[in-house]
This record gives C-alpha cells, structure tokens and sequence, in this order.
C-alpha cells in the first residue's frame, strides 16, 4: 500500500498542471495537422507522378504513348537522326562582338524590368532607345 502511495505522490509532484496539459496536447495537434498536410502533398505528388507515366501524349512526328514510350522510341531511333553533336562540332565564331553582346545586355536588363530606370537613363543617353516612361 505505501507503494502505491508513493506512485500517487510521485505522479501529483511531477504533474505540471492542466494549462501545461493542454499545451502539449495543442503543440501535438498542430504537428498532427502539419503531418497530415504533408501526407496529402506527397500522395498528390504520387498520384500525379503515375499519372503522368500512364498519360498517353500524342506529338508533332508521329511520336504517341506515355513519356517513357516516348522516350524508349527517341532512344531507338538516336542513330536515324543523328542528335546534335555536344558543341565541339561547331566550326562557326560566335556572331556578335564584345560590344555588341554588351548592348544586347543592356537592353535585356532594361526590358526585363532589372535596374529599370538608371539603365533606361543610360541606354537613352547612349542612343540605344529613343524614349522610355519617366
């Protein structure tokens, strides 16, 4: 019977009271929730993956079936055609000169909404566009 007593007041000293009780319990949940909705994510990742694999494709070519089938057909006929050599095939130099290239930049930057004002400032100053907002 003092044993069991004792088991009473070991449980009663280290209990942390109701309010820490229900934390634990709303901390659990939350990462219960957070588990759940990472489950579902992947299992809809899965499902799109298979379905992606058993989703048949119909080309320009006459190329028709799944991805893999698809694949497995380019793979075959690699020889036929004769896929681009991996760039030590070309002979030709690159066709704009360092200047050129340079402006090219620019005016990337400045339409694709980079350092937008400054550069259209400057593209304007230099003669490269004829007008731009503000």
């Amino acid at each position: 019977m003092e044993e069991s007593v004792q088991g009473i007041l070991t449980r009663k000293n280290m209990w942390r009271g109701l309010a820490h009780d229900q934390d634990v319990i709303e901390q659990t949940e939350k990462h219960l929730l957070s588990l759940e909705g990472e489950l579902a994510r992947v299992e809809r990742f899965l499902r799109e993956f298979r379905e992606a694999e058993t989703y048949s494709h119909t080309l320009s070519g006459g190329y028709q079936g799944t991805t893999a089938q698809i694949a497995r057909t380019l793979d075959e006929q690699r020889d036929q055609f004769g896929w681009l050599p991996d760039g030590d095939g070309f002979d030709c130099p690159f066709p704009l000169s360092d200047t050129e290239t340079s402006t090219l930049w620019l005016v990337m930057v400045c339409f694709r909404g980079g350092p937008q004002l400054s550069t259209r400032r400057a593209l304007k100053r230099r003669g490269f566009i004829d007008n731009f907002d503000q």
